[in-house]
């Protein structure tokens, strides 16, 4: 019996916990950084930084079915329309996908995951290889 009570306090701590970062990170998102070179790079909401992050709340929400990480995924779908990044060979860009993925079987519309097979039909279509 021990145990079980163990068990629940070790869950209900690392779920507490996985909200306090999932606030803090979604509170405090980069905006920019600082290149070797110098220069500024601004953070779009494409750029791995944030679908890396996005990603990561997603599966929180598959896996908790926590109500705050979905409504957070579901704001960053809003800001990107549920494209990828630019660069249509270029992995970076392809990150925040994922999180689409989870979330796109709530919608009736299959037209929302267009942008993101367009990006990968590019590649399927048109491999290209090192020489």
């Amino acid at each position: 019996m021990e145990h079980a009570n163990t068990e629940a306090l070790q869950r209900d701590l690392v779920l507490q916990n996985m909200k306090r970062v999932y606030r803090y990170q979604s509170a405090h998102q980069v905006r920019s950084v600082r290149r070797r070179s110098g220069k500024t790079r601004f953070i779009k909401d494409t750029d791995w930084e944030r679908g890396v992050l996005w990603t990561c709340v997603s599966a929180a929400w598959q896996a908790t079915q926590d109500k705050e990480y979905l409504n957070g995924v579901l704001n960053y779908t809003l800001h990107t329309g549920f494209r990828t990044g630019p660069n249509a060979r270029f992995a970076d860009d392809h990150v925040c996908a994922q999180a689409y993925l989870a979330i796109s079987p709530l919608f009736e519309q299959s037209e929302i995951l267009e942008p993101t097979i367009k990006a990968f039909d590019i590649m399927l279509n048109d491999p290209k290889t090192r020489a």
